[in-house]
C-alpha cells in the first residue's frame, strides 16, 4: 500500500520536474540563438560603420594627397 501511495504522489512531481528541465533547455537554447544573432548584426554594424568612416575619410580628402 505504502508503494502504491509513493507512486500516486510522486508521479506529478516526477512529471512537474520534467517539463520544467524541458522548458529550461528550450530557454537556454533560444537564449543562446538570441545572442549569437545579437553578436552577429553588432558585428555586422560595426563593420558597415567601419567601411562608412573609411570611405567618409579616404573621399574627403584633396586629390594631391594620393601617391
Amino acid at each position: 500500500m505504502f508503494e502504491l501511495l509513493l507512486i500516486i504522489y510522486l508521479l506529478p512531481v516526477v512529471i512537474v520536474a520534467a517539463l520544467l528541465l524541458r522548458l529550461a533547455l528550450f530557454l537556454l537554447k533560444k537564449s543562446i540563438r538570441v545572442a549569437l544573432w545579437v553578436i552577429r548584426k553588432s558585428a555586422l554594424i560595426l563593420k558597415l560603420l567601419v567601411v562608412w568612416l573609411w570611405n567618409r575619410t579616404v573621399r574627403n580628402r584633396p586629390l594631391s594627397q594620393y601617391p
